[in-house]
């Protein structure tokens, strides 16, 4: 049976896997797209993953470096061991690599014998953790377990490891974290949909109160109008309305058009106004048709 012909990805990916088998670094050994192991990352693991970084994703060292102290956090997380911020931890990586770099620059057959200790210094503490504790971090931390842990992983080559029940208790804090998280995100929700709600509802007064000035407003210029084209003098008419006219049909007729007070107001005037009635005679004000209405 004949093999399916290889897509570009394939062959770039089989690519890579190659490049990484054949690349040897001075000092660090094979570059790697990823720590593994139960303990804490050592200097060794960190460089070899951020040489990585450099020659397969970003290429450049502060890119790279932030990605690989983002792996090396997820170990550190899972030992509930407190860290420092993640900036400090790039330029401390920074360091170290630059460190590497200056190395480098000297001749091994001819490198002094200051150079030779610096060399050897720095290869026996390759094995070492790849330290990036808090400084309060024994203090902060109440599990003795996860105290005695980080003091294990200081020691030369790292004794001790991470068990299951750390794995365990990890994942159990992160559901928790993630439940508590959801549970903010819907209180946060809540609140913005209260408010804006308690938005709308001010809206909503203010237009039903501006609706009302209008409304009262609007009877006095009618009954001005009234006044001035009235047939009857103002000495014929009273200054205060004695003439009841408002009947339940009326009434009825007004609320089945759903019309509010104010203009209620302005159609009695008008309409009284029509008819040649004076309108200082009639029983036309909003408190008595409020009145009324109730009844």
């Amino acid at each position: 049976m004949s093999e399916l012909p290889a897509t570009a990805s394939t062959l770039h990916i089989q690519t890579r896997q190659r490049s990484e088998q054949v690349v040897n670094i001075e000092l660090i050994g094979r570059i790697s797209h990823q720590i593994t192991g139960a303990k804490l990352p050592s200097k060794k693991q960190v460089l070899q993953l951020l040489f990585y970084n450099i020659r397969f994703v970003y290429r450049q060292l502060r890119e790279s470096a932030k990605l690989t102290i983002n792996a090396v956090l997820i170990f550190w997380q899972q030992a509930r061991i407190p860290t420092k911020d993640v900036a400090r931890c790039v330029d401390k990586l920074e360091s170290l690599y630059k460190l590497w770099q200056k190395i480098q620059k000297t001749v091994p057959n001819k490198r002094s014998d200051a150079q030779k200790k610096i060399v050897e210094d720095f290869s026996a503490e390759l094995n070492n953790l790849f330290d990036i504790a808090h400084r309060d971090a024994l203090l902060n931390m109440r599990i003795s377990e996860d105290k005695e842990f980080l003091i294990l992983q200081r020691q030369k080559c790292r004794p001790g490891s991470m068990a299951g029940a750390d794995m365990v208790l990890y994942r159990r804090q992160n559901r928790a974290d993630h439940r508590i998280e959801k549970e903010m995100s819907r209180k946060r929700k809540h609140q913005q949909m209260s408010e804006v709600n308690l938005e709308l509802n001010e809206l909503d007064d203010f237009g039903m109160d501006y609706e009302e000035d209008i409304g009262d407003s609007e009877p006095e210029v009618a009954e001005t109008n009234v006044k001035k084209n009235t047939k009857h003098t103002a000495s014929t008419c009273t200054n205060r309305g004695r003439k009841h006219f408002i009947t339940p049909r009326l009434l009825s007729a007004l609320d089945s058009a759903k019309v509010s007070d104010g203009k209620v107001m302005h159609i009695l005037m008008a309409t009284a106004e029509a008819l040649g009635h004076c309108t200082s005679d009639l029983v036309v004000n909003r408190s008595t048709l409020h009145r009324l209405r109730e009844e």
